[in-house]
């Protein structure tokens, strides 16, 4: 058995590697149920291009983790930067 951080782990470098067999085989999604559950929370900073724009954003993946599976998994980030940066807003 994998400890929480590995199994995040491991699903973020399927992410990054762009492997949705590999990133399917970590998730079970199971809406409110809890027990034996850790959490993982992972700091993260988005770069990329939109159309021509360069952009950079911070956000935060929340994980629920049980017996190797990731449970549930929120993803939270700023969209209001991204229009900024992206000069699609006059706020």
């Amino acid at each position: 058995m994998s400890s929480p951080i590995d199994v995040v782990t491991g699903f973020l470098r399927s992410f990054t590697r762009n492997d949705p067999d590999r990133i399917a085989a970590f998730d079970d999604i199971v809406e409110q149920q809890r027990p034996s559950v850790t959490d993982v929370v992972v700091r993260y900073r988005f770069t990329a291009t939109y159309e021509g724009t360069a952009f950079e954003i911070p956000g935060v993946m929340w994980f629920s983790v049980r017996d190797d599976v990731i449970t549930k998994r929120v993803d939270t980030w700023d969209s209001l930067t991204f229009l900024r940066q992206t000069n699609q807003t006059d706020l």
